[in-house]
């Protein structure tokens, strides 16, 4: 998944923490990174959705242009990888 942060700065999400604590709170978070694997930020998962955080989401790099997100898929998406990763030990 490709995010574009608040800051302006295109990362990809390269982890998703899945520890106990994680567990506990019924949220993962997401470790972003550039694409030379430098740490960008890490958000919560709720954060996906805060425009204050992420302006865009996509499954390509190339739909990051798009100058309005899909909220309804994106949603659904990130739904998806976060019940699979609460899931998975």
């Amino acid at each position: 998944m490709y995010l574009v942060l608040s800051s302006g700065k295109i990362g990809k999400i390269s982890y998703i923490c899945k520890c106990k604590q994680c567990k506990k709170r019924h949220e993962t978070e997401l470790i972003v990174t550039d694409f030379s694997n430098r740490y960008l930020d890490m958000i919560k998962y709720h954060e996906l959705f805060d425009r204050k955080k992420v302006l865009n989401m996509s499954e390509k790099l190339v739909d990051l242009t798009y100058e309005h997100s899909n909220e309804e898929r994106n949603r659904m998406v990130a739904d998806l990888y976060q019940v699979w990763f609460l899931k998975c030990d």
